[in-house]
């Protein structure tokens, strides 16, 4: 579903969601880490993930802009990161 240009931009004014804490558990044991939220480089320095975000209501990690401007209709359109994952073996 679309998502209304005002909404969007009121969106980006909020800024990312990136909740830390204990995260819900699925079936296989494993769980969202807060430790997602970066990264540390091959030169050992630490890079936030300015894309991800996590959903406490639906318990998937998704990228915003991806959710915010995904052109839906591109035939190499994936909507993963726009319902949200929660494969964390694979993240």
């Amino acid at each position: 579903m679309p998502i209304d240009a005002d909404l969007r931009e009121q969106i980006l004014k909020l800024g990312l969601y990136q909740p830390e804490g204990n995260f819900q558990k699925h079936a296989k044991g494993r769980s969202f880490s807060s430790f997602y939220y970066s990264f540390i480089s091959k030169a050992g320095q630490k890079i936030e993930s300015k894309w991800l975000c996590y959903s406490t209501r639906l318990h998937v990690a998704y990228r915003q802009v991806c959710r915010l401007f995904a052109n839906r209709t591109n035939m190499y359109f994936k909507e993963a990161w726009c319902k949200g994952v929660n494969d964390w073996q694979g993240i």
